[in-house]
């Protein structure tokens, strides 16, 4: 008989231990579920902590003037860490006269050129091409054609030139000289039936 009320006893232990544990589960759930579910307002405040002179945003934001003007006494660098590419300039008094020493039309960044000066330096599809990439490479235009590349290459400021690939950014930093210099020699190119190329 021992044997019989020691199985109900431990029978018993078993099931109120298994009560009391599934108690304390639905107890731990209940509170994780409160902590996660809990809404701010109803919790312990916590306080912020702001600077004395920090003044809230408007409580609506289309309630702003957005016409008014606010100064403020910060400044703001914009400058790139690169500067502009500059194309280098003749100045005979400065003793650089041969710095394109070699070009059809070495002050074609200063002198607009004439129909003369075209018909006369102008032989070819080749000559009129090159006219036209010296202006470009002053800029330091990243020719596509490694014939252009190795020539300009001679020139130690175009090698020593941070290169620009996109032929739009540099006719942005044309001259009108230089400007009106390309259309006119794309125009002859075009008036003698030569195709252009870069």
């Amino acid at each position: 008989m021992k044997n019989g009320q020691t199985r109900k006893k431990t029978g018993f232990g078993l099931k109120l231990t298994a009560i009391l544990l599934g108690v304390v589960d639905v107890l731990l759930i209940g509170t994780l579920a409160f902590c996660f579910f809990m809404k701010p307002e109803q919790g312990e405040a916590m306080e912020a902590q702001l600077p004395e002179d920090f003044a809230e945003n408007a409580e609506t934001y289309w309630d702003l003037d957005e016409t008014m003007e606010i100064s403020s006494e910060a400044s703001v660098n914009y400058e790139a860490d690169l500067p502009e590419p500059q194309a280098p300039t003749t100045d005979p008094a400065a003793g650089d006269s041969s710095l394109y020493e070699g070009f059809l039309f070495p002050d074609s960044n200063t002198v607009e050129l004439t129909d003369e000066m075209l018909r006369e330096k102008i032989t070819d599809q080749a000559a009129c091409q090159r006219a036209i990439n010296e202006i470009y490479a002053r800029y330091g235009y990243l020719f596509t054609k490694q014939e252009n590349l190795d020539y300009f290459n001679t020139y130690a400021w175009y090698a020593d030139m941070e290169k620009i690939e996109d032929m739009e950014t540099v006719n942005g930093l044309f001259s009108e000289i230089e400007q009106t210099n390309v259309e006119k020699l794309q125009a002859f190119q075009d008036a003698e039936g030569w195709t252009q190329e870069g």
